[in-house]
């Protein structure tokens, strides 16, 4: 996992914990995450991080709405 321990006390928000290499591509991902009302998936640079690229490559489930040089975060999309 990336963002961890320090996002659900920041964010006031649940934190489903992924492996890093999950498949965000993979219908049952998107699956899991729209059952689990995941909203946003945080993004980072470090070599344990999710693959940067997955939202670009499915934009009608993913879309990046922050961005900084280290750092990303994606909306799901759960709407059919």
């Amino acid at each position: 996992t990336d963002a961890g321990i320090w996002v659900a006390p920041l964010a006031k928000r649940n934190i489903l914990a992924l492996p890093y290499s999950i498949d965000f591509i993979a219908q049952e991902t998107h699956d899991l995450l729209c059952q689990q009302h995941v909203t946003h998936i945080y993004i980072g640079e470090r070599s344990q991080s999710f693959e940067p690229d997955f939202a670009e490559a499915k934009p009608e489930w993913y879309e990046v709405i922050f961005t900084l040089p280290n750092v990303r975060i994606a909306q799901v999309n759960c709407q059919p």
